[in-house]
């Protein structure tokens, strides 16, 4: 198993232009909201950016041999918080589709992240059908 990486691996040219586009989103919601009664939601924005970078370098020190092979407990985490929207999700400009995440005070909506595990899973299953073909 590779070691983790260093910070030498990181693309840090990547990591600068998404770190200016944030920032070129957080300006624009602040100018879009900053007189009205929305005014204050550009540091919202930048509280969900900071758990996202923090996160982004978080995954990053995993192996991603240890995220593959938990495919079949992740596929059902998700089908899991699907059925938590259903049960306890609230309802927002028409549709049921966030759950509140009492630690953070915020409404979460849970179908993003499921459709990028979903798409983990189906990659680890084609892998796993592509090696016993072989």
């Amino acid at each position: 198993m590779k070691d983790a990486p260093g910070t030498r691996d990181y693309d840090w040219w990547l990591l600068a232009i998404l770190a200016a586009i944030c920032a070129l989103g957080v300006v624009e919601i602040y100018s879009a909201t900053h007189g009205s009664s929305l005014a204050g939601m550009h540091m919202k924005q930048v509280r969900w950016l900071v758990i996202g970078f923090v996160l982004m370098f978080a995954l990053s020190r995993l192996d991603y041999h240890l995220i593959l092979d938990q495919a079949p407990l992740l596929y059902l985490v998700g089908l899991a918080a699907l059925v938590a929207v259903l049960l306890f999700g609230h309802t927002h400009f028409g549709a049921k589709r966030w759950i509140p995440i009492p630690v953070l005070g915020e409404l979460v909506q849970v179908s993003e992240m499921v459709k990028l595990i979903y798409n983990h899973c189906a990659g680890t299953l084609l892998r796993g059908s592509a090696l016993r073909s072989a």
